[in-house]
């Protein structure tokens, strides 16, 4: 009989820990975004943000399969500050960058905002109107 077959195994992570992973990985993206930002690095910081959003969206994604929504935790307020990073590191690139770039995400800030508001989430809902009314006003 072999031993160290059976030994080998070890028990998946606790459901805490997976939450908290998530948490911490989407704050840590956000960190280097604005050290980023900071160092005038504004495309690098830009495609940060934008890996920032696909990461926490398969998370919040993969947080909406489940049943309740209470396993999104932290992500939505981290989802908000990732979505006003994106609008400064925009606003931060040149304007020939920036014009296409502003003109595709307005449909998308459309349908977030329709998502915050449904999930009655006012860190994302508040954040993406700010985001659309300073478009507008540019």
């Amino acid at each position: 009989m072999d031993e160290d077959e059976t030994n080998d195994e070890q028990p998946p992570p606790a459901t805490y820990l997976v939450k908290s992973a998530r948490e911490v990985e989407s704050w840590l993206i956000t960190l280097a975004i604005r050290v980023q930002w900071r160092a005038k690095k504004y495309e690098e910081a830009y495609s940060w943000t934008e890996k920032g959003l696909n990461v926490i969206d398969a998370h919040l994604a993969e947080c909406s399969a489940s049943v309740s929504d209470d396993d999104a935790g932290g992500l939505h307020p981290l989802l908000a500050r990732l979505l006003r990073y994106r609008s400064l590191t925009s606003e931060s690139l040149p304007p020939s960058a920036r014009s296409a770039l502003v003109a595709n995400q307005r449909s998308e800030l459309a349908g977030r905002h329709t998502t915050a508001v449904l999930r009655r989430d006012a860190d994302v809902s508040a954040t993406v109107l700010n985001i659309m009314l300073r478009d507008l006003l540019e």
